[in-house]
């Protein structure tokens, strides 16, 4: 502890009360090997104490070593009392029948753990770290340390107290007000985090504690003045930012997103909103789509069956509140008078309408053309018959399935889908895998496939099809299926991590159009502009590549049912089967142009990172950043670029984060086009707005 008397001299027995191996004389000989870098010799030295003492004397004669030490208090990361720590741990695990339990629970009694915590408090963390091994301060027993940690929340020490309370297993004698919530509100999450790490029933009453501010009403101002904790950031407090923190604790700690109803209730609310508003506004869901979508998204919750009606009264759908009120079986007397009587009149409707027998038959793995519905003609349509696509539920079917596309220069299209996720208690992984040939198409469902127990078949395909040099894989944005899929399934981590010869499109067809701007054709009209803006992924290239985009109104869709509807069968098939069409057609305009482009750009030099996405370190993004400069100084077309007239306030177009929104308001009265994000915005949205600009619009 700072400034603790040590304890009166009879605490330690010393090795020799005189002669060459004092303290004293035995300090003087390890600064001496110190100073002449011979750290063979401090070892040695230390051995021949060890070895001639008794054993029950070498703690205090260490804790003696440290506070002579001249370095042991300049917080140094490499100094001489470390090396003498380290030589103890040594001798201590490799003589265990010198240093035996008995002998060292003897030793170490509670005013000699006081004082080699008082020691290790003044010293850089690395020797805290091996005290508390040493000395046992790292296990249970350290009460009478209470106090300490007492007085350096008096004094506001918050991350210093969260440390010690930690490593001296002490978080049983403080509540979560006293520690982890301060260091929250002072944006010290990773502290916290550790704070409560191994122990389940503090994660669980951290969230709960977190999960109380959410509700609705909450004063966060007047609860800060309250606390009266200094440099507490109030928007730790803000609904957005504490749920987001309190579903990340939730993922962290791997806990039941029950214990938090508040930050749940929040976010299935804001999904309902998010799914009304893609239906009444953006028009882009609808139909079974939407209903199914809001049916898990709402699921048992009475408050949100209620709210769906009350909102679909404010669109105007006063026949869907109605019909959303008899399937939640909402009682009358919570109804409007408006909704109870469209309620009635679509009963008498339904009571007057003759039966149809409907039947689902999934057993068929066929589905001819008279059976589908296709997208109207503005979309592009699958080229192949519908009787071309084969569901793969069994594992009869998948030994079928690798026959036929297993082999020497085949080129397959590969495709997944799970269910979307808008609900932190929602959870998806792949449920349909999209292989695709000229010939045929193969829908891998994976559901059937996984329950029924067989998973080493299952990761034999995908070893075959995924590690083998035979076939050419084409996919889009295909990272990300493929951490979904070993995320989903894990015994495909190996075969995701070997992956050969696939080639994301996404990253292809930019490089192209990098090289050759115009090789998509000619610059779109002026009034379809507008509408191919708003087209992005392989939507958008199918567009530029095959003339028209694809319907995307079954994406976000629910995967998991069975039977799939036909509308998600031909989305789902067309969707791996357009790679290969837009493959071809790259490969024969790179040909034209002939342009020096490897038109098979492999994933396979970065196959671990799909599994374990590397972290970007600041050092290595500056090093980037020099090389950027660097290149462009030598740029050839460097003098050019610095020569080129200025722009014109009309003919640039800015995108002003939400910290900018100052500078955006100054750039607009400037005449420069500015889309300023609001607070509700999140920051990725700049980056979004950023690409579709440059991806779409060509300003001169």
């Amino acid at each position: 502890m700072a400034g603790a008397s040590s304890p009166a001299g009879s605490v330690y027995m010393h090795p020799t009360h005189g002669g060459p191996n004092s303290p004293q004389q035995c300090l003087f000989n390890l600064e001496t090997c110190w100073i002449n870098k011979d750290i063979a010799a401090l070892n040695h030295t230390l051995d021949q104490v060890f070895y001639t003492s008794d054993p029950r004397s070498l703690h205090g004669f260490i804790l003696q070593i440290l506070e002579g030490s001249h370095d042991m208090h300049r917080k140094k990361p490499d100094s001489m009392a470390l090396v003498v720590l380290k030589q103890f741990e040594h001798w201590c695990n490799t003589h265990p029948h010198i240093m035996t339990q008995q002998v060292i629970s003897t030793a170490l009694t509670e005013d000699m753990k006081h004082e080699a915590f008082s020691i290790s408090t003044n010293a850089h963390a690395n020797i805290f770290d091996l005290l508390c091994r040493l000395y046992r301060l790292d296990k249970s027993g350290n009460e009478f340390l209470v106090p300490y940690v007492k007085s350096l929340l008096d004094k506001n020490q918050y991350k210093e107290a969260a440390q010690y309370a930690t490593k001296l297993q002490l978080q049983n004698y403080f509540t979560l007000e006293e520690i982890c919530l301060p260091l929250l509100l002072q944006d010290k999450i990773n502290l916290a985090e550790n704070y409560v790490k191994g122990n389940e029933t503090m994660q669980i009453g951290l969230v709960q504690s977190l999960d109380q501010y959410c509700y609705k009403g909450f004063d966060a101002g007047q609860f800060l003045s309250e606390l009266k904790i200094p440099n507490a950031r109030k928007d730790k407090l803000r609904p957005q930012n504490l749920s987001k923190l309190i579903m990340r604790l939730v993922k962290l700690f791997k806990l039941d997103p029950e214990v938090c109803p508040n930050t749940c209730h929040t976010k299935d609310y804001g999904a309902m909103k998010f799914l009304l508003y893609k239906k009444y506004k953006q028009k882009s869901i609808e139909g079974d789509n939407w209903d199914e979508l809001m049916v898990n998204t709402i699921r048992n919750n009475i408050d949100l069956q209620e709210e769906l009606v009350v909102q679909l009264m404010c669109y105007n759908d006063l026949p869907a509140a109605a019909e959303w009120s008899q399937r939640f079986d909402i009682p009358v007397q919570k109804l409007p008078a408006a909704v109870i009587s469209e309620r009635e009149r679509l009963q008498e409707e339904a009571s007057n309408k003759p039966v149809e027998d409907e039947t689902d038959d999934w057993d068929d793995e066929l589905f001819t053309d008279a059976d589908m519905t296709y997208p109207s003609e503005e979309y592009y349509r699958l080229s192949l018959p519908m009787d071309k696509v084969h569901m793969i539920s069994t594992y009869d079917d998948l030994h079928m399935c690798q026959d036929s596309i297993v082999k020497c220069g085949i080129t397959v299209g590969i495709d997944m889908e799970w269910r979307p996720t808008f609900t932190p208690t929602q959870v998806s992984r792949v449920m349909l895998v999209q292989l695709a040939t000229y010939d045929n198409i193969y829908l891998l469902d994976m559901i059937a496939l996984h329950d029924a127990g067989q998973p080493e078949v299952i990761k034999a395909f995908f070893t075959a099809l995924f590690c083998g040099k035979e076939v050419l894989k084409l996919g889009f944005g295909i990272k990300t299926d493929l951490q979904m899929l070993h995320k989903s399934y894990p015994y495909l981590r190996e075969c995701v991590s070997q992956l050969r010869r696939m080639v994301d499109l996404h990253t292809l067809s930019r490089q192209i159009v990098y090289a050759l701007p115009d090789i998509m054709g000619e610059k779109a009209p002026a009034s379809e502009a507008e509408s191919v803006a708003a087209e992005k992924g392989l939507r958008e290239l199918v567009h530029q590549c095959l003339g028209k985009p694809l319907d995307k109104k079954e994406q976000l869709s629910d995967w998991e049912r069975r039977p799939l509807r036909p509308t998600q069968i031909h989305y789902s098939a067309l969707d791996a089967y357009c790679l290969l069409e837009v493959y071809d057609l790259l490969k024969e305009r790179v040909k034209a142009a002939e342009l020096e482009i490897n038109m098979e750009p492999s994933l396979s030099s970065k196959a671990p990172n799909i599994c374990n996405p590397p972290k970007s370190s600041r050092s290595a993004n500056r090093k980037a950043e020099r090389e950027k400069k660097k290149n462009n100084s030598e740029s050839p077309n460097s003098s050019k670029a610095s020569s080129s007239p200025p722009l014109k306030p009309g003919n640039v177009a800015v995108v002003c984060d939400n910290m900018l929104q100052g500078l955006g308001r100054y750039l607009r009265a400037c005449g420069i086009d500015v889309k300023i994000l609001s607070n509700e915005d999140d920051h990725d949205v700049a980056a979004k707005v950023n690409f579709l600009c440059h991806s779409f619009v060509r300003f001169t």
